[in-house]
């Protein structure tokens, strides 16, 4: 009687799902649960450090926050020169950590930039306001337009990026010493944000890369 109870309620175990197949799902394959691909973490989908130090140093020149004095310091300089040059090592010799290494190096060379270029203009240059609200914006563009749906790319434009990745001109460290170098043409003073830019491009295309290298593992 019980039992013809509980099957007038549908609650027999037949067809019902065991936790337990899940939890061996997810051993089998840590980035799936029931079949169901879990989210990227966000540190491997943008620079969130390099993101957040610009938004800072754009709120700190606007506002004439006292902490600028601490940023145009030579030991500022010195941090942001030695962050970038280990980032460029790093990923010269420890690439799997690529998304770490680019949000230092990124990070470190504009606190390197800032530092540097800030007591060679006017006070008030309005580049030390935009241009990091402009790598702010571009580097959440990137992540947003390229990297978040990369993984729905086709297998033929997966294999262009790959080849533009494998590419000896295009290597990381190459971007990241000529966007190091920058910094001393003062005198033209686009070359750097447009270098940084390029950086964060190669940045979307070793994600891209790599996030369809895991796809194509998993299938």
């Amino acid at each position: 009687m019980l039992i013809g109870f509980r099957q007038s309620l549908g609650c027999e175990n037949r067809g019902a799902p065991d936790i337990r197949d899940n939890v061996h799902n997810m051993k089998r394959d840590p980035l799936k649960f029931d079949g169901i691909p879990l989210e990227t973490p966000l540190t491997e989908r943008c620079m969130l450090v390099f993101i957040l130090l610009s938004l800072a140093l754009g709120y700190f020149v606007q506002t004439s926050n006292p902490l600028l004095s601490h940023l145009v310091s030579p030991l500022a300089l010195y941090l942001g020169i030695g962050g970038a040059l280990l980032a460029a090592s790093g990923m010269l010799f420890r690439k799997k950590y690529f998304p770490v290494w680019y949000d230092l190096f990124a990070s470190s060379v504009l606190l390197a930039w800032f530092a540097y270029w800030k007591t060679r203009f006017n006070d008030d240059s309005p580049m030390f306001f935009f241009f990091p609200v402009y790598f702010a914006a571009m580097a959440a563009f990137i992540s947003l337009a390229f990297i978040g749906p990369c993984e729905r790319l086709d297998n033929e434009t997966v294999g262009y990026m790959r080849r533009l990745v494998e590419h000896k001109a295009l290597q990381p460290w190459v971007v990241m010493l000529g966007t190091l170098g920058s910094l001393e043409l003062l005198d033209h003073y686009l070359v750097f944000p447009i270098a940084v830019t390029l950086l964060l491009l190669r940045f979307a295309l070793d994600c891209c890369v790599e996030r369809n290298s895991r796809k194509g593992g998993r299938s």
